[in-house]
């Protein structure tokens, strides 16, 4: 677990919490929920989300439905039709995080 400052406030972001910045990352900052799912077998699969809403909006993650009215979320749940939720997330908070926790290794 890393402890990083981001806007005056001191962050904790543990190798998960890092995981799931960098597969938002990847995937151009909107991903299907299955995509934070880790394990081999059904029995053995978590996932890596953090489980309360106010760690995931330090994260800069956030859980959105189709009828949300953001550019992203419409285009994201058009390509992805059956999709009843998705995870998305604000590229300049994912890219700061990323970017201290990177010049903190």
């Amino acid at each position: 677990m890393q402890t990083i400052k981001i806007n005056g406030k001191k962050l904790r972001v543990s190798a998960s919490d890092e995981r799931c910045l960098w597969i938002l990352k990847e995937s151009n900052f909107a991903a299907k929920k299955s995509e934070f799912v880790e394990g081999r077998y059904a029995r053995y699969r978590n996932t890596i989300l953090p489980r309360d809403r106010k760690s995931l909006a330090d994260l800069g993650i956030s859980e959105q439905w189709p009828r949300t009215k953001s550019t992203r979320a419409r285009k994201f749940f058009e390509a992805n039709p059956r999709c009843q939720t998705g995870i998305f997330g604000n590229p300049r908070r994912i890219n700061a995080i990323l970017a201290k926790i990177g010049a903190a290794e």
